[in-house]
């Protein structure tokens, strides 16, 4: 569905280092081949959701400079369906192959992690929709653990179990929202590349482990018996220096049998 927010609706295009269009490619060719690959491919341009479209224009000096239309309402949600048909728009008549974005640059909080989960997947179900007519595809979409004012003690590594256990619930619900809105390959594909990629990390790693082993397993098998010998030899020493001295006092027996305990240990 065209916003009608662009007076602009045309996709720009490529015309040329003396073009005096404002509206136009002058150096990025899409299609021109570099190294035998598409600038495109080689580039993969991406509108970022918060930069584009939910940042408010603000800095440290001054508040909101922008009064987008999607930015003040009664219906946060009615609000963010807006901006997706606005965001769809841009990316088309920008001619980008890819865009990006936070959990929270799409789709507003809710009072609860349920809430904001579901207005989460309302909006990614309606990226979803439009992009099978569309030609932008998602680069990457992420969880915004930084902005709310629950994380000003971290995320992860916050003290509080709440809010540990709602960064996760945020983390685990962007992440299936990501992978709906991945339609280079089916959930068993994706399944099995990570599962072939854990094996061969676990491959490396039991290989890195293997390493020395043989010499430890033989100094494993051989130490009982070094220490027998060391026993052994020990109370010999004790029984020669009786045999020399004809006598049985615990100076003369207390070298051999230091000797033994030591070897033993």
């Amino acid at each position: 569905m065209a916003s009608n927010f662009f007076d602009h609706t045309a996709t720009i295009a490529y015309e040329g280092p003396d073009s005096t269009s404002p509206l136009a490619y002058r150096f990025y060719d899409k299609d021109r081949m570099v190294m035998g690959k598409r600038m495109e491919d080689h580039l993969r341009f991406a509108v970022c959701y918060w930069h584009s479209f939910t940042w408010p224009g603000g800095d440290p000096f001054g508040g909101e400079t922008f009064n987008r239309p999607w930015m003040h309402g009664a219906d946060a949600l009615e609000l963010a369906k807006q901006k997706a048909d606005v965001a769809f728009e841009m990316f088309r008549i920008l001619d980008v192959p890819f865009f990006s974005f936070h959990d929270v640059d799409v789709a507003p909080e809710g009072a609860s992690l349920s809430e904001s989960n579901d207005n989460l997947k309302a909006i990614t179900d309606i990226f979803a929709q439009k992009m099978e007519s569309a030609k932008v595809r998602l680069l990457w979409g992420t969880a915004n653990l930084f902005s709310n004012r629950r994380y000003m003690a971290g995320a992860a590594t916050n003290p509080d179990p709440d809010v540990f256990a709602y960064a996760v619930g945020q983390v685990k619900a962007a992440i299936d929202a990501w992978r709906d809105q991945d339609s280079s390959e089916t959930r068993a594909e994706r399944r099995d590349r990570i599962e072939r990629a854990m094996k061969g990390a676990l491959t490396i790693e039991v290989k890195r482990l293997r390493t020395g082993l043989s010499l430890l397993a033989t100094s494993g098998s051989t130490a009982p018996f070094v220490g027998l010998f060391g026993t052994v030899w020990g109370i010999m020493n004790s029984f020669s220096s009786i045999a020399r001295s004809q006598d049985t006092s615990l100076a003369v027996v207390a070298p051999g049998i230091a000797e033994a305990l030591f070897a033993t240990a």
